[in-house]
């Protein structure tokens, strides 16, 4: 099938003091009504990958090398108006904050509206008709209502309801969400995690999701990715990744999801990411992996691992790792 988002290479800096790596050879595939997942500390880069995908890098930022094509088409080869166009249509968002993401001086009803009116021009009816078919779907009990109200007169989970509706005005064919439970309860957030279920069954709409949580991405997901320090250092179909996670920063993650056995221990991962100024050489994870050795301080290779993908000098046959799997 071909995919509907590929990414090739991707690397990104920022210019802030000097040049910060922030994606270093990242390569990722959306096939069209999948589900992906982007896992990671804060700091991995995804909300770099989140914004590069969209073009909405900030001022200060830079893609060096890489390709990004979307339905078929090489996004850093437009223009800005032809990107905008393709924003909302083809490829639509939903960030972690969603009252700081709404325009706080309209009401829910313009900001529908004008979403609505760039990509699909309609009479005035069939827009307010629209609008309020879009927040039905999306969970919102009382539509009429809420198209009255400002951002400030809703709460987190509402905000999160409308962001949603927002994003998927113009029918896209992916979704990409970044965190877009972060900031809501439990109960919250699993409603959310519904209604992102219910789109995608419903339109056969493509997401990638960026999460730091695992146990979301288990319940969503078909594929996942593991970011570290700006890179993809795992990648696996969600089963496999959660039966047999490879590289050692996977399994660390796996072993701090707080377990319900009695007595069970709560287990971090020691140190933190390496700051984009002063990454270590070779692999970024050595100074918090069990099994670093000398080799580790080159760096790893991306090699295939059954039907997974790992970027470490254990799964790779010329690396010469004492530990090195068979």
């Amino acid at each position: 099938m071909t995919a509907l988002l590929r990414v090739e290479g991707l690397e990104v800096v920022y210019h802030a003091g000097g040049r910060l790596p922030a994606l270093r050879e990242v390569d990722l595939e959306v096939a069209p009504g999948e589900v992906v997942g982007v896992v990671g500390e804060s700091g991995c880069g995804k909300s770099t990958l989140a914004q590069s995908l969209l073009g909405l890098l900030p001022a200060n930022a830079e893609v060096t090398a890489g390709r990004i094509e979307l339905a078929g088409r090489d996004l850093l080869a437009l223009g800005e108006e032809e990107r905008r166009r393709l924003r909302g249509a083809v490829a639509s968002a939903v960030f972690q904050d969603p009252v700081a993401s709404l325009n706080p001086v309209l009401t829910v009803r313009t900001q529908l509206r004008d979403v609505q009116r760039a990509h699909r021009p309609l009479p005035r009816q069939q827009l307010e008709q629209r609008a309020v078919e879009l927040l039905a779907q999306v969970g919102i009990a009382d539509p009429e209502r809420v198209l009255g109200r400002y951002p400030h007169q809703l709460s987190g989970g509402m905000c999160q309801r409308v962001m949603i509706a927002l994003a998927i005005a113009a029918s896209p064919q992916l979704l990409i969400a970044d965190e877009p439970t972060s900031a809501l309860d439990v109960t919250i957030a699993a409603q959310i995690v519904e209604v992102l279920r219910q789109q995608r069954e419903e339109r056969g709409m493509a997401i990638l999701l960026i999460s730091h949580d695992l146990g979301l991405v288990a319940q969503l997901c078909e594929r996942v990715l593991i970011m570290y320090a700006g890179q993809v250092v795992e990648e696996a179909g969600v089963e496999e990744l959660f039966a047999r996670p490879r590289h050692p920063y996977t399994q660390a993650l796996l072993a701090a999801i707080p377990s319900l056995r009695p007595h069970a221990g709560l287990r971090g991962i020691p140190g933190r990411v390496p700051s984009l100024s002063a990454l270590p050489p070779g692999c970024s994870f050595a100074d918090r992996c069990p099994h670093a050795v000398p080799v580790c301080r080159r760096p790893a290779r991306a090699v295939k691992v059954a039907s997974a993908r790992v970027r470490c000098h254990l799964y790779d046959p010329e690396a010469g790792h004492p530990g090195a799997h068979g």
